[in-house]
């Protein structure tokens, strides 16, 4: 989930994955945070107006066709590489 080793002592960590806390070091004295993402179509469109106007920009790690998307997730919870996995639905 996260590399301690490269949290700055006395940060703060936010996860939409797991609650932190239980694995932080206690040589790092930060804060965690853990909450659950609830969808919201206005702060989609928001973000997707951001993205396109170059305000923000997303990290993609890879993309997987959606068959392998267990795969991808497991890779991922694995700590495998940078940024967002992707799922392709469609061609």
């Amino acid at each position: 989930m996260c590399t301690w080793a490269v949290f700055k002592p006395g940060g703060a960590l936010v996860s939409v994955v797991a609650d932190p806390a239980p694995t932080m070091p206690a040589s790092r004295q930060g804060r965690s945070a853990y909450f659950v993402v609830t969808p919201d179509r206005a702060e989609l469109i928001a973000l997707a107006q951001r993205i396109e106007a170059g305000v923000l920009r997303p990290i993609v790690g890879g993309v997987a066709p959606l068959a392998e998307g267990r795969a991808a997730f497991e890779t991922k919870r694995s700590g495998g590489g940078p940024g967002k996995m992707a799922l392709k639905v469609a061609e």
